[in-house]
């Protein structure tokens, strides 16, 4: 018998994915279980000692709760069953308060308590306060306008009829204090499976950390690697570079080195940050704008105005921009600054929205002959333009200005 009543108290369901939501589920499905053995007990007692009247209304309870645990262990659901055995509850309480007459009404509010406790544990605060709102008016209106029949009503009781009321209070006190466990166990229950959740997220989280750090590393000794590889076609390329006589082959030779170097400084950009998402372009392009001028050897310092308030760019767009700053600022030495006393270049990258970015290039150079409309360094600016699903413009009225328009960057 013990072990079908202990199977009785656990549930069917237990497939809930917040655990606050089970605790209440728990909650409802126990309390209907115990308020319908304690309501059992107490109509016999009612039956037996009191008016069939009085009897039948905690019958009608009795029924409720009875009906409100089997639609919980069958359905699994319990909110809108849970609010109507609430409703239901108020209401039995409000009318043998208010309708069942000549009987001291010594313990209805202790049923009134129990039923704003149990929606406070069940429904939530709101439903809680609506309750005990209107269990505290019900009892304040009876007790103004009926106590002094209720104190005549009480010397009037028997002995037999005492020990009821006070086997009534009894239960009413178990109820209570079992509502106050359950509610302390289960809140304990959703403690410990919350702490077992937090654990699992630290350690998960510790784990994604420490696999991070360990592709961070490889990342960076990847691009550590390509750097030097670069560096050692670079080299190769000098070598070479040395047995050219022509100047034109020469030329095109240290173009083709000065773009190696290029994708070289960015591996080496890289491997030196440590958010592979954050390159500093504003640094990068300065970097780049120094190592070129060393390349090219110039007579005439020239000065760079670089500005860049792009923070967070892909690593797969950086080459194909580096590029493009790499042949504008060849063009730039080789044809723009020849009997200029200041020479400039200035480059300014501005974000125009989330994966948006326009770039403007200038120099004050006047330009001591055209590019060609199909050199290598045209057709490559606009194939990487392309790639960026980028446009741009010239504009030659005064010195030399490219502006760029690239969409999607990010994307």
């Amino acid at each position: 018998m013990l072990s079908i009543i202990k199977a009785l108290f656990i549930p069917n369901r237990n497939d809930f994915k917040d655990i606050f939501d089970k605790t209440r589920y728990l909650l409802a499905y126990r309390l209907t279980l115990f308020l319908s053995i304690a309501l059992s007990i107490l109509s016999v007692i009612l039956f037996v000692l009191f008016t069939t009247a009085y009897s039948y209304l905690t019958i009608s309870g009795l029924i409720a709760c009875l009906a409100s645990f089997i639609y919980i262990r069958k359905t699994g659901k319990y909110k809108s069953f849970i609010r109507a055995f609430n409703i239901i509850g108020a209401f039995l309480c409000i009318f043998t308060l208010y309708y069942v007459k000549d009987l001291p009404r010594i313990v209805d509010g202790f049923w009134m308590i129990i039923s704003a406790i149990f929606c406070f544990l069940t429904l939530g605060r709101v439903w809680g306060i609506a309750f005990m709102a209107i269990h505290t008016a019900a009892l304040v209106g009876f007790y103004f306008f009926c106590l002094n029949d209720q104190i005549g009503l009480i010397r009037e009781l028997n002995q037999t009829q005492i020990f009821a009321f006070g086997f009534n209070i009894l239960i009413c006190f178990a109820i209570i204090g079992y509502l106050l466990w359950q509610n302390m166990k289960t809140t304990q229950d959703a403690e410990r499976q919350l702490q077992q959740a937090k654990t699992f997220l630290e350690e998960q989280f510790e784990l994604i950390n420490q696999q991070n750090d360990e592709k961070t590393v490889l990342l960076k000794e990847i691009h550590h690697r390509v750097k030097n590889n670069l560096q050692v076609i670079v080299s190769l390329l000098r070598l070479q570079l040395r047995d050219i006589k022509n100047e034109e082959d020469g030329g095109k030779f240290n173009e083709s080195i000065n773009r190696v170097m290029t994708m070289s400084l960015i591996h080496e950009k890289i491997y030196q940050t440590e958010d592979f998402s954050n390159i500093d372009l504003e640094d990068y392009f300065q970097t780049l704008a120094r190592d070129m001028v060393n390349s090219f050897r110039l007579e005439k310092e020239i000065n760079f105005v670089i500005s860049c308030d792009v923070k967070n760019i892909g690593l797969k767009p950086i080459v194909p921009l580096a590029l493009i700053f790499n042949e504008l600022l060849s063009n730039s030495i080789k044809y723009a600054f020849d009997g200029q006393e200041n020479p400039e270049i200035c480059l300014n990258m501005r974000e125009t929205s989330p994966e948006s970015i326009s770039l403007v290039y200038s120099d004050n150079g006047k330009w001591r002959e055209p590019v060609k409309s199909y050199s290598f360094g045209i057709e490559l600016i606009e194939a990487l333009s392309e790639q960026l699903n980028g446009r741009y413009e010239v504009d030659r009225e005064t010195g030399t200005k490219y502006h760029f328009y690239f969409d999607k960057l990010n994307a």
